[in-house]
């Protein structure tokens, strides 16, 4: 059977026509990771702050954690957003925490609970405050325009406006957002399975060691805190702890792809040149920032 045009991605930016298919911001981002050809992923049916000013940076600069990282002027604005919303929540779980604020609602994705399997909220709390710092997280012409904001892999790929010749909408780059090749601080991660697609997503705040990074975002363990991810696919291996024992890591499944606002892309080139992320431990961040993230006794997850 002769495959259908809907199953190509095809790269565009607001205003931009079908056959024009580079994101600009004045200067070339950097191309896209290759990848295989998507397959098409039907879209399923739509079911029925403040900024924080405690900074516990160490004063030596070196040797201790820091609760929190005190970015430069202008540095990925939606951090403090962030930083706030899980300093407030204080590890609450989702059961509990969508009677105070549902991220679903508050991005307008379709969505109306946060608990269960099927309500998976952490690309939803990405947005969220995303448009807290002021930056667009809609494709308002897109088919799936409302379910896009609720997934993590609509950070990538979404489905595009739908010509009349076409049977179904196809699938596009997402215009809002650029891919980067490496990660930096507040860039947006997005957990990718060995068969390319995005099923978890966190902003990135600092690294673990050589192999992780430590990720802030929505639905990790039901609740808004900081957790290591790792960066690429890996065998099984050991490391050695902050005590000097070693332990046996069962390697990843997953690995991590990085995408930054496209209007925020200039300032992130400085960040590319010149940043380092600093080495943090996310327990010991968890527990400064009064961050409770013992394992929920229900512990069923959910992907998007």
């Amino acid at each position: 059977m002769a495959v259908e045009k809907k199953n190509q991605t095809t790269h565009m930016r607001p205003g931009q026509s079908r056959g024009q298919t580079t994101l600009s911001t004045g200067a070339p981002p950097p191309a896209p990771k290759p990848r295989p050809r998507p397959t098409a992923i039907p879209a399923p049916p739509i079911p029925s702050s403040t900024q924080s000013s405690d900074s516990e940076r160490s004063k030596e600069g070196t040797g201790k954690i820091l609760a929190l990282i005190n970015p430069s002027s202008g540095r990925a604005p939606w951090m403090p957003v962030a930083i706030a919303e899980a300093k407030l929540r204080g590890g609450e779980t989702e059961l509990t925490l969508q009677d105070k604020i549902n991220y679903h609602i508050a991005i307008d994705d379709g969505f109306k609970s946060l608990y269960g399997a099927t309500n998976a909220w952490c690309a939803a709390f990405v947005n969220w405050c995303l448009f807290q710092a002021k930056y667009p997280i809609d494709n308002t012409t897109f088919f799936d325009r409302r379910y896009a904001k609720a997934r993590a892999h609509g950070f990538y790929e979404v489905r595009g406006p739908r010509e009349k010749s076409e049977k179904s909408a196809p699938l596009v780059r997402n215009p809002l957002f650029v891919e980067l090749d490496k990660p930096i601080y507040g860039a947006i991660a997005m957990v990718t399975s060995r068969s390319h697609h995005g099923f978890h997503v966190g902003f990135v705040y600092a690294k673990s060691g050589a192999k992780e990074l430590i990720l802030l975002g929505g639905n990790q363990n039901q609740r808004i805190n900081f957790s290591p991810f790792s960066i690429a696919l890996s065998a099984p291996y050991t490391e050695r702890d902050e005590s000097g024992k070693t332990k046996k890591r069962n390697g990843s499944r997953s690995y991590l792809r990085y995408f930054i606002p496209i209007s925020y892309y200039e300032r992130a080139k400085k960040d590319l040149s010149n940043d380092g992320l600093e080495e943090m431990n996310s327990d010991k961040l968890n527990h400064q920032m009064g961050i409770k993230n013992e394992k929920p006794k229900n512990s069923a997850t959910s992907i998007t």
